[in-house]
């Protein structure tokens, strides 16, 4: 299982929250700097924050679920809580 990046499938049946940062990212940053370093499995998504407004977000490509690679980590409420259960933050 690879465990390299945090990233979300979006399920609308199932209202799970997970912790999350927002960032204020200049548009030019996202496009030339952030989103080609992404890693392949990810793409670009919207989700719902908890006041209910909408996000972009870096999403698990829905093909990747199926080829059972990817850790899943919902349970655990988030990246960063996840990585401290591995024995400390990675990041």
């Amino acid at each position: 299982m690879r465990d390299t990046c945090p990233g979300l499938l979006p399920d609308p049946a199932v209202g799970t929250a997970v912790e999350g940062e927002v960032y204020d990212i200049p548009d030019e940053v996202l496009r030339d700097q952030l989103l080609p370093a992404e890693p392949p499995e990810l793409e670009f998504g919207i989700i719902r924050l908890q006041d209910g407004s909408a996000s972009f977000s870096m999403v698990l490509y829905r093909s990747e679920l199926e080829r059972d690679v990817h850790k899943e980590i919902t349970d655990f409420r988030g990246w960063r809580p996840y990585l401290k259960s591995l024995g400390g933050e990675h990041w």
